[in-house]
């Protein structure tokens, strides 16, 4: 009953089973196996859903008023009831509210579709309660609420004005009795009262670290960002002074053991050693953040670049010789104005890949490869062939290599790896246009997310193709389990039904089905064949005919190779297992 038909998920009327020895009120749900592909029809799992809660649902409606109320299927088949059979059930009624008229009285009746299982709930109540509902004993008891509700705001405000908050104040803020002029004064003061209390403990403002943040992970948009920052920092620093700015990047390559091991004392007090060292060497003139990859990033300036460059070395020298992890040091070339400031953090990430434990390394000795990138017309159309075949290895493959020739063989200069992915961007919108996608509306920043992105569109394609795969091997079983007892039906019958070229249609069950045309019709016949044994007493000839063979002996040969006993030995045996 639960099982065997032929749906792919269906709700049963509820019913009783007998768990563990206790009877339980269920509603059965069957759905078809396996679940990540219903079509294919493998088999059914059977879940018992607890209806306690549901009936008592339904009760409570009931008891409130309510005629009574149901839960239907799309079928219009009765799930749960309250037993009444006076509810219309009929599916022409659509979802929400109708006035109906039962034994000459009126009832609203509420009706709900569930989006998720498909299921219908039914509920009747009666036109005189709602009435009754709309009874000025009501309208009294609204009314004293809304008052009981001023007389608690009322007492909530006495409270608030009687604490210490300068209530005048918070009400000039909100634009009631001070100027605009004075409430940015009054805003600005507090905010500098916290800056000050915050520097007085040793820390740096918050929005110091959030603007460094967004100079080293590329966010600043104007040099005038830049200017907020330092005057964070040094307040008495002049704009109109000539600096020289240089960035540090310490990374600590135990980092990720120390956290395995929960040594994180160790890391921290690595940045407490590199944040006293650098106020020796640089005094006011640098600022300390460390990031969540736990790397250390110091802003240094000053007016003197020789300056500059001694003190980095002098720095260099006493912490790497004072913390137990390993570490090494990226400097950045020397820039003297603000609009050159932004590219410091990435001149020290293009160091990183070179550097190993306890070496400091300098942009200007690192060699950087100018020549043009590696990603061409023939590259570009393995790619776009790959996604459109949905080959998703080979493309792992194909960019893979871009990525090794490009960026682990060579180290190549900013402009050129901006350059390969204004190109694997371009290629990017030819796939979009190809597959009739929204066009990719941001170019790519780093070569992750081109990787990212061609991945997913082969992937799409390869699923999309899978689940095509899947609804036509489903309809070639159906077209057999109709067709097989036609002794002349054949693979070009079935090709011209679906519309198919033979040799399609054969290699696609041999690949997909796992079973030629010819294999799978003969071990269907005989499948069937067994049935017909238990089913009714016929003789070899009927069956053999009944099962699409138009000669008993070429069935009593196939039978024998299939199961390795004659149809006539079979039925014997039959017949006595029935007797």
């Amino acid at each position: 009953k639960y099982l065997t038909s032929p749906f792919w998920l269906k709700y049963f009327p509820l019913t009783n089973a007998r768990i563990q020895g206790r009877v339980h009120p269920v509603i059965p749900y069957a759905q078809t196996f396996p679940l990540n592909s219903p079509a294919t029809n493998a088999g059914k799992v059977l879940f018992l859903i607890d209806a306690t809660s549901i009936i008592q649902l339904l009760e409570d409606q009931e008891s409130s008023g309510g005629l009574a109320t149901y839960i239907i299927d799309q079928n219009n088949e009765i799930i749960v009831s309250t037993q009444n059979e006076a509810l219309p059930v009929e599916s022409s009624y659509p979802d929400g509210q109708h006035r109906v008229h039962i034994h000459r009285k009126e009832y609203i009746l509420s009706i709900t579709t569930s989006s998720v299982t498909g299921l219908r709930f039914f509920s009747l109540l009666p036109i005189s309660e709602v009435r009754a509902m709309l009874n000025p004993l009501w309208v009294i008891a609204s009314i004293a609420s809304v008052i009981v509700f001023l007389l608690f705001a009322l007492i909530s405000f006495i409270v608030l004005l009687r604490s210490h908050r300068k209530w005048n104040d918070v009400l000039g803020l909100a634009g009631k009795t001070l100027p605009y002029e004075d409430a940015i004064k009054y805003i600005s003061s507090i905010v500098e009262d916290d800056r000050n209390k915050t520097r007085e403990a040793g820390f740096a403002p918050f929005i110091t670290d959030t603007f460094f943040r967004r100079l080293i992970h590329g966010r600043m948009t104007s040099p005038a960002e830049i200017k907020v920052m330092l005057n964070q920092i040094q307040k008495d620093i002049s704009f109109d002074d000539t600096y020289t700015y240089q960035m540090l990047n310490i990374t600590i390559h135990d980092a990720q053991e120390l956290l395995s091991a929960k040594q994180y004392k160790e890391i921290d007090f690595t940045r407490i050693v590199a944040g006293k060292h650098a106020q020796r060497a640089f005094a006011v003139h640098h600022y300390l953040y460390m990031d969540m990859a736990f790397t250390l990033w110091i802003l240094i300036w000053h007016p003197d670049g020789r300056h500059l460059e001694r003190q980095i070395d002098a720095f260099w020298s006493e912490f790497s010789s004072s913390v137990p992890t390993t570490t090494s040091l990226a400097i950045s070339s020397q820039k003297t104005t603000l609009a050159q400031i932004f590219s410091l953090s990435n001149e020290c990430l293009e160091i990183q890949p070179t550097l190993t434990s306890g070496v400091m390394r300098r942009y200007k000795d690192l060699q950087i490869d100018h020549e043009p990138y590696q990603f061409g017309r023939d590259e570009e159309r393995l790619l776009i062939q790959g996604i459109l075949k949905g080959e998703r290895e080979p493309i792992e493959e194909l960019l893979a290599t871009i990525e090794h020739t490009n960026f682990t063989q060579r180290n190549l200069a900013p402009q050129e790896r901006g350059n390969l992915l204004k190109d694997l961007y371009a290629s990017a919108i030819k796939v979009s246009k190809l597959l009739k996608l929204p066009l990719y509306q941001s170019p790519f920043e780093t070569f992750e997310e081109a990787k990212h992105f061609f991945l997913a569109q082969a992937h799409r394609i390869n699923t999309t193709r899978s689940d095509a795969d899947d609804l036509l091997a489903h309809q070639i079983e159906t077209y057999i389990g109709e067709m097989y007892c036609d002794p002349a039906f054949n693979l070009s019958h079935m090709a011209n039904h679906f519309g198919l070229k033979e040799s399609y249609l054969y290699h696609f069950m041999l690949s997909r089905m796992e079973s030629s045309f010819a294999q799978y019709l003969e071990s269907y016949r005989l499948d069937r064949s067994l049935s017909l044994y238990q089913e009714a007493q016929l003789t070899i000839a009927q069956i053999a005919r009944s099962c699409g063979y138009s000669n008993p002996q070429t069935f009593r040969r196939a039978f024998f190779k299939q199961y390795g006993v004659l149809p006539s030995d079979h039925q014997k045996l039959v017949l006595a297992a029935k007797e």
